[in-house]
Order: C-alpha cells, then structure tokens, then sequence
C-alpha cells in the first residue's frame, strides 16, 4: 500500500521534471540581429527590466528584396507587457555583427567586424545621414558590445532563470535593468554608443506621449564594412504605437502630410500666404481662384513659382492679387 501511494507522486514529479527540462531559454547566435529596450535614461518613465530579442541570422534582413515589408515576429506582445507598463519613453534599437569566420566564409562573404546598425530618424520621412565606416579595429570594440550582451543574455537565460515565457523564450529575455553584466544598458551605455565605442546614439525614442499619437518612430539600418567612407544603407524598423515592430527593405517613400494655411497677410496688391508643415525634399505650389465654383481644386490656377520645403512654416505670394476676393490652396509634391 505504501508503494501504491507513492507511486503516482513519483511519476507526477517525474513529469514536472520532463515539462521543466524540455522549455527553451534564451539562444544567442553568432551576427543574428539583436534588439534592445529599455526605459529612456533620464527620461520620466521606470521599469525594473530592460528586454532584448534575437531577431534571426543578420543575413534576412540585408539580402531581403527591395520594398519587402517584414514583421519581426520575436518583438511580441507578451515580451513588451512583461517588460515595461507602457511604451511611453522606451528606447530601443536594432544591431548585428561579424566575429566569426562561419558568417564571413558565406556566399555573402561579409568581412570580420562588418556591423550593421540602426540610426534613429529625426523626422519620420526623411532618411538619415549614413554612419560612417570605421578601420577593423574600432569596428572591433562595437562588436565586442554586442557579443558581449549577446553571450551574457545566453548565460543570465540558462543560468538565473527559469526558462519558459513570458520571461526567457529562445528569442526574448527580459534582463535586470541597469545590472552591470546582465543588462542591455551595460552593453548600449547611457548614451545609446555602445560605451562610447561607437560614432553615436544609435537608439530610438518613443517620447512621453507615444502610445496618444497616431505615427509609430523609425530607425534606418546601415551596413559597415571594415574601412572608410559612407555606410550602405539598407532599409528602415517601424516601431508602431501598438508595439509591433516591421523592417522594410530599400529606401522609404517621402511622406508629404498636407500643408496648412495660416495666415494670409495682404500688403498693396500682394497677398502673402503662410503655410505649414513642410517637408525636405517636397515641392510647394500656390493655386488661387476667384470662384469656388472651379473644380478640383488641382485645377486652380498656378501662381507664382514652386518652392522646395525647408521643414519649417514656408510663405508663398501673389504678387499680382486684384481686389477682388480670392481663395488659395497648396499644392503638395
């Protein structure tokens, strides 16, 4: 009887046992892209975790075809929850490396300490100015951040925490914020440069008031080859407001929200329209009409020459403006 009794307490241990053993922690491998977040330093936000997700083999997302629009499924929502209570003031960024000859003796033949790196956007539609190539060596102190978050997650994952979701999954862990070893900001550093081994910030930032607006950030991903002159820009991350985060290939159509009128100032017979927002890279055109009844408005008379956007509040003039009533509208392209 006794035996009978322990019987199936010793079977149902020996399947928790089996259930244990078989979840996954988290897997880090050589020039996979790695993805950090953390609270913004700094910033109002607060979270006692910071998280980093594997994003696959590097070689995805640079030989992916050009306007190919991808869903980096392993940023999941589950991850994100777990690790902050909001979006608002989380900073983030995308990066991989070249170590090891496995990568490097390829059919890409990517050199030793290539690096591709992501570089936040100042304004949504307008690409940035690429990161720079640097020799072997200083690209070499930037890889050794990332291999170090890298292996240092791997061993946090199998080592000081129970594997399994929501926490440490084969490609997401959420890491102790701020830890000097097992964190992600002990590799990016308080400035987003990898510890100062690196030409800039390469992070994004969602702001205080991300999760109320209606457009996501993006970051550019460039590609460095040990040497000099510009990187090879490869294509852009789309972090939305719901926390799903796309990469797309090639460069990005510009986008030209409609302007506003603001003001129109008349002076003798010239009438001086104000007008914003405005973009680099986009043409304006006055058109004016003296009837309403003139439609589409694309159909107005042109007036006076285009002017290219400076992405500040721009004026345009009719120079020959009668007394009559006129109406103005402008054209964005």
């Amino acid at each position: 009887m006794k035996i009978q009794k322990t019987f199936p307490i010793a079977l149902a241990l020996l399947a928790a046992s089996a259930v244990a053993s078989s979840a996954q922690t988290f897997q880090y491998n050589n020039s996979d892209l790695l993805i950090g977040f953390r609270v913004t330093p700094n910033s109002a936000g607060a979270s006692a975790y910071e998280l980093v997700v594997d994003g696959g083999s590097i070689t995805t997302y640079a030989s992916l075809t050009t306007g190919t629009t991808i869903t980096v499924a392993n940023v999941t929502q589950s991850l994100v929850t777990n690790s902050f209570s909001s979006l608002n003031n989380i900073s983030w960024s995308a990066f991989a490396d070249v170590s090891t000859n496995v990568l490097s003796a390829g059919v890409s033949n990517y050199p030793l300490h290539t690096l591709w790196v992501t570089n936040p956007r100042t304004s949504f539609g307008t690409q940035t100015s690429p990161w720079t190539q640097t020799s072997y060596f200083s690209q070499g102190d930037a890889v050794s951040q990332i291999e170090g978050l890298g292996d240092y997650a791997t061993i946090y994952g199998s080592a000081d925490l129970p594997a399994g979701p929501p926490r440490n999954t084969p490609t997401g862990i959420i890491l102790p914020a701020g830890d000097p070893l097992f964190s992600y900001s002990a590799y990016i550093g308080p400035l987003g440069n990898f510890k100062q081994k690196f030409q800039g910030d390469v992070e994004q930032q969602t702001g205080a008031s991300f999760t109320t607006s209606v457009q996501g950030v993006r970051s550019d991903l460039y590609q460095l080859f040990p040497g000099s002159g510009p990187g090879l820009y490869l294509g852009y991350f789309d972090f939305s407001t719901n926390g799903v985060l796309t990469y797309t290939s090639g460069p990005s159509a510009l986008v030209i929200p409609q302007p506003t009128i603001t003001s129109i100032v008349r002076s003798g017979t010239v009438n001086t329209i104000t007008f914003s927002p405005t973009v680099v890279g986009a043409t304006y055109t006055l058109l004016g009409t003296s009837s309403l009844a003139v439609s589409p408005r694309s159909s107005w008379s042109v007036i006076g020459s285009p002017a290219s956007g400076t992405g500040s509040p721009m004026t345009l003039q009719d120079t020959g403006a009668s007394g009559q009533m006129m109406f103005y509208t402008i054209q964005a392209h």
